[in-house]
């Protein structure tokens, strides 16, 4: 999996370079605070689908002047056709997409999975 992972950051990476504020910069501070509060739940969380749904929880943003959808649901659907085309597996997009609409306090989705919760927090 680690090659899905290098492949998503590497689209994050080019999809968000030029936008301020939610940027890619913003989205490895993100993932380094995502990481270090996991490790009080080693044992209870799946790492891989905290590190994908922490890096594409804002790709949505590289799209939303086309769109009239807030962020959190732009990124959902961008996110699921970029791990689809990468063969990932559907049980775990879903948990990935989850995550990603929760992560947003003005969109009101509650967070239900723990991965979904420290991606909020962070």
């Amino acid at each position: 999996m680690t090659y899905i992972i290098n492949k998503v950051e590497q689209i994050v990476r080019k999809a968000l370079e030029r936008i301020p504020g939610h940027g890619y910069d913003h989205t490895q501070r993100v993932l380094k605070i995502a990481l270090k509060l996991a490790k009080n739940y080693e044992r209870c969380v799946d790492v891989e689908i905290l590190i994908l749904s922490t890096l594409l929880h804002d790709i949505g943003r590289a799209y939303e002047s086309r769109k009239k959808k807030h962020h959190a649901l732009i990124s959902t659907e961008v996110a699921k056709n970029i791990l689809e085309e990468l063969g990932y597996p559907k049980e775990k997009i879903s948990k990935v997409l989850e995550a990603i609409e929760a992560h947003s306090y003005t969109l009101g989705s509650k967070a239900k999975t723990l991965e979904a919760m420290i991606l909020s927090d962070a």
